[in-house]
């Protein structure tokens, strides 16, 4: 029984047709597993991006407008805004796919549906190009698609598996063209060639070369000898292609630029560049060792990203060391090797991998196309083993399969632990009915920028959408309030530090906001103090200045205070018993927020404290009232001025009466 298994499986990879059917597994597994893992996106806040760009082309534009709130309030991740407009870092192409899926399907998903099936289709040509055999083409086909890489990479957003796409055209083209001498097959290949550059110049680079290499070397081998005018025609005709979609990028460049050679790209880091030295906003120091440690690290992670895992690699190297080393497989080999060797020299591939760890959750990225290679010599080297040792190869295949289940099953759970933590951010969204026309506040964890580090709160590229999202600038919030009068305010409110980790535990409210404009107002506290310290401390502060008041100097866990502030423009008092008075406050500055908070300390040196506070913004009419925002903020720092603030639920220790 076990004899004639294998067989039939190779006997079933002779029909060409079971490509279709692979094609189709393909595009199943986008639309359906991608809204169940990704329902809010992958942890990489690219994607984000590329749907707003999506977007925007759907509605006819290439950027964003821009007004006088763009770098306050609307200021986005991987934007550039120049005063008269706000141009996206990346260019059109990878968005423009998502963008017809929207058009003609109403889902962007279902762009990466068909792109995952033309890449599963166009792997299985690329094969068939290299090699006659039907068998190894869908054998290749079928470890491309079961690859977690392939299957992880295809059910986001982010722009690897459409640039893939890009140059699996052209390679298919080209060598097709080539065979059939083919003007209008090797100038598709042209044209493939620049729309991947136009989407990611570097890659449409590195992947080209090996297949350059190997057009050369093609005429260099004809029988008939080496024909310069036929490889002259050839090239020309795929120079054809290339031609306009590389005149367009110069055109494209220099209209967001000024400068036909410099992508918007640059605009957004000039520091993003090839080599080493201080790279990217963060400047992070990337230099040889760092290079190094990135490439040990990437190649490891690709280790775990393939289908059969590490099996796969050594079969991928048996036909290399069982036979002779064809033009084929030199080229295989040189796309395997070109993109490790290229991203030496940039500093994305440590930061994904080192500094952000992205790859343990979306594989090693920039290394993507070596996935092609892998498959193709990988289904080779089963297929040799086969012919020799057939009980091996089934006993191998199997245990691959198995190995790939588990490196599937670890990769989704490790994005899943994400998406909870997204489910838990974006709660308050479902469960909460917003009054709409809604203008909802967002603190600016990672920056001063929307959509990272929350990439589903993302407004429309009008910026007219029934929810409209606006980064807190505290004080500053009363000029959008001011413009946005329609609207209904809410603040978005995270609880506790935010990390970039998905065991954050974070919890979020949206609350409504209410605005106030007052002679003055009273502000009552109960006071319940949950540390063991001694020394209770109250103020009001605005900036510099603070109304402060020593409340008690025996105080232990548990104790209660009832307490009440009187807060004008003019002046603060406290009403209640207290020990000492320490400051006050002459006058209120609007340049400052007002803060509420109670002091914990060991000590009357307040060396450290732990504190409670409110915080309010406001300003002062020219009746020289408090327009204030209610409810004010919730913050706490555990151990100041040693810790960091970050919003928390403090309720249990101080709360308005």
């Amino acid at each position: 029984m076990k004899g004639k298994i294998l067989p039939s499986l190779l006997t079933l990879l002779e029909k060409k047709w079971v490509i279709l059917p692979l094609a189709f597994v393909a595009f199943a597994w986008v639309i359906i597993v991608s809204e169940m893992i990704f329902p809010f996106y992958s942890n990489d806040h690219d994607e984000a991006v590329y749907i707003l760009q999506a977007r925007a082309l759907s509605q006819g534009r290439l950027f964003l407008p821009a007004n006088q709130f763009s770098e306050t309030f609307f200021k986005t991740w991987f934007v550039v805004n120049t005063g008269e407009r706000a141009i996206f870092k990346y260019t059109p192409v990878h968005a423009a796919f998502l963008a017809l899926g929207l058009l003609l399907f109403g889902s962007m998903r279902a762009a990466l549906g068909f792109v995952a099936a033309g890449n599963v289709i166009l792997l299985y040509c690329l094969s068939r190009a290299f090699y006659p055999q039907n068998r190894l083409a869908l054998l290749a086909a079928v470890f491309f698609l079961l690859s977690p890489f392939f299957l992880i990479q295809s059910i986001t957003f982010l722009p690897y598996s459409t640039a893939l796409l890009l140059h699996l055209f052209f390679a298919v083209l080209l060598l097709r063209g080539q065979r059939h001498n083919a003007p209008h097959l090797l100038m598709g290949a042209g044209l493939a060639l620049g729309l991947a550059f136009f989407a990611r110049p570097y890659d449409a680079i590195l992947f080209a070369i090996p297949f350059g290499i190997f057009f050369v070397g093609l005429k260099g081998s004809n029988s008939q000898g080496f024909s310069l005018s036929i490889f002259l025609k050839q090239g020309g005709w795929v120079l054809a292609g290339f031609g306009p979609v590389f005149g367009l990028v110069l055109i494209y460049n220099y209209y967001f630029t000024g400068d036909p050679f410099c992508f918007p790209f640059l605009l957004w880091d000039p520091q993003d560049t090839l080599g080493f030295g201080l790279r990217g906003r963060v400047a992070i120091l990337y230099d040889l060792p760092a290079a190094i440690k990135s490439l040990a690290h990437n190649l490891w992670q690709l280790n775990l990203w393939v289908f059969g895992g590490t099996f796969l690699l050594g079969l991928a190297l048996l036909p290399l060391l069982t036979g002779r080393i064809r033009r084929t497989e030199l080229t295989l080999l040189l796309l395997l090797v070109i993109f490790p060797v290229g991203y030496f020299f940039f500093w994305g591939a440590y930061a994904m991998a080192i500094f952000w760890k992205g790859v343990v959750y979306l594989g090693p990225m920039y290394y993507f196309p070596m996935l092609v290679p892998l498959v193709i010599l990988g289904a080779q080297g089963l297929l040799t083993l086969s012919k020799r040792r057939p009980l091996l190869a089934l006993l191998l295949t199997a245990t691959m399969v198995l190995v790939n289940i588990w490196l599937l099953g670890w990769h989704i759970a490790q994005n899943w632990a994400y998406t909870r933590e997204y489910q838990a951010i974006y709660r308050p969204f479902g469960q909460q009915q917003l009054e709409n026309p809604a203008l909802v506040f967002v603190p600016p964890l990672a920056g001063p920028f929307l959509l990272t580090p929350f990439p589903y709160l993302s407004n429309t590229p009008t910026f007219d959408g029934q929810i409209l999202y606006a980064l807190n600038r505290d004080q500053e919030n009363f000029t959008l309030l001011d413009a946005y009068p329609e609207r209904t305010a809410y603040r978005f409110d995270y609880y506790g530090p935010y990390t970039e980790s998905p065991d954050d535990n974070p919890k979020t409210e949206l609350v409504k906001m209410e605005r106030r404009q007052v002679d003055g107002f009273n502000q009552y506290l109960h006071i319940v103090n949950p540390t063991h310290s001694p020394y209770v401390y109250v103020e009001v502060r605005n900036g510099e200045q603070a109304e402060n008041y020593l409340l008690d100097d025996a105080s232990y866990q548990g104790c209660v205070y009832q307490i009440k502030w009187l807060i004008t423009p003019q002046k603060v008092e406290l009403e209640g018993a207290s020990q000492q008075h320490l400051s006050s406050i002459t006058a209120l500055s609007p340049d400052h927020k007002l803060m509420i908070a109670v002091d914990f300390s060991d000590g009357p040196e307040r060396v450290a404290q732990q504190i409670f506070e409110w915080r309010y913004p406001f300003r002062l009419t020219k009746d020289k009232q408090l327009d204030i925002l209610l409810p004010p903020e919730e913050w706490h720092n555990p151990l100041w001025p040693i810790s960091e603030w970050h919003q928390k639920d403090i309720d249990e220790v101080m709360r308005g009466e």
